[in-house]
């Protein structure tokens, strides 16, 4: 199962044809072995504004209503009843998504003490989908580089204590095979 799901992350390309980043994998991994299905992530960079180390998902039954939603937004009928109620329902729909991790954040976060600036939080985007994301990141816009490079260490271990968690959860291997 854990091979399997490292596997099939490996194989994911962005559009310019690029994989994950090697900080980005095992998150990714467990977050679909979870049933998310995860568009974009980054394992952040501190040579760019990246806002530090994020996941994106949303809900593969959410995509065609909001095809069809833009779709009426591009041809004016932005307010028309049909596209309310397309987007209604795919925003419902990736909320939806979202309470598969909402949990396991809650149980992460029980007893752990970490800075409210480093913790982990679901943001949301477009019509609903889900950016996992540290609390502090969009202060990455205002920080210099050797504070940005202080905001990515401690947002990556977060990231990556929560993927240990995950593991830990789903019963996995303590290391990728």
């Amino acid at each position: 199962m854990w091979r399997q799901a490292l596997l099939e992350v490996d194989e994911l390309k962005d559009g310019l044809g690029r994989g994950l980043d090697p900080g980005s994998r095992e998150l990714v991994a467990c977050l679909r072995l979870l049933g998310l299905k995860t568009i974009m992530s980054c394992e952040g960079h501190a040579e760019r504004e990246t806002e530090g180390p994020y996941v994106m998902f949303r809900s593969l039954e959410a995509k065609p209503l909001e095809a069809e939603y833009w779709k009426l937004v591009a041809e004016g009928k932005r307010k028309s009843d049909e596209a309310k109620q397309l987007r209604k329902t795919a925003y419902e729909l990736n909320l939806r998504e979202r309470r598969k991790l909402t949990p396991l954040l809650n149980e992460f976060y029980e007893n752990r003490a970490t800075s409210y600036d480093n913790r982990i939080i679901i943001s949301t985007f477009d019509l609903g989908g889900s950016r996992l994301r540290c609390q502090s990141a969009e202060e990455y816009r205002l920080a210099g580089k050797s504070d940005r490079e202080a905001f990515l260490r401690a947002h990556q271990q977060e990231f990556g204590d929560f993927t240990a968690f995950l593991m830990t959860h789903l019963k996995l291997p303590s290391s990728a095979p």
